[in-house]
């Protein structure tokens, strides 16, 4: 299974589960959506799971490659770069690093030590 397949089934079993699923209350979440918030200068309310990063929050081609950039930072990865583009949403981004973290999607590395201190 490629690796935005597995990104894709992630969401959408995210998107299926009601209300604001769980996994997007996960650390990983939460962090994420702080860089959201800080780079496009948007409330914590607007980075819903569902909240197109583009078409909801107003980022344009940079802040996405910012965002992606800020998600390696953050987590201690690599994002490939035909993966990031496809990162749109809070719930594609959390399935995306969360499955990365886990070796669930292929290319992971742990996130080292002392990694990931708030930007």
């Amino acid at each position: 299974m490629s690796d935005l397949s597995t990104v894709s089934q992630s969401s959408s079993m995210l998107s299926s589960a009601g209300s604001e699923p769980e996994m997007l209350d996960s650390d990983v979440a939460n962090r994420i959506r702080k860089i959201v918030c800080d780079s496009l200068d948007v409330s914590p309310d607007d980075v819903t799971s569902e909240a197109s990063f583009v078409q909801d929050l107003g980022a344009d081609s940079l802040d996405v490659v910012d965002l992606a950039i800020r998600f390696e930072n953050e987590f201690a990865l690599s994002i490939k770069d035909h993966d990031y583009l496809h990162l749109t949403r809070l719930c594609d981004a959390t399935a995306y690093v969360e499955g990365r973290l886990s070796g669930a999607i292929s290319g992971a590395k742990p996130a080292a030590e002392g990694a990931g201190a708030a930007l």
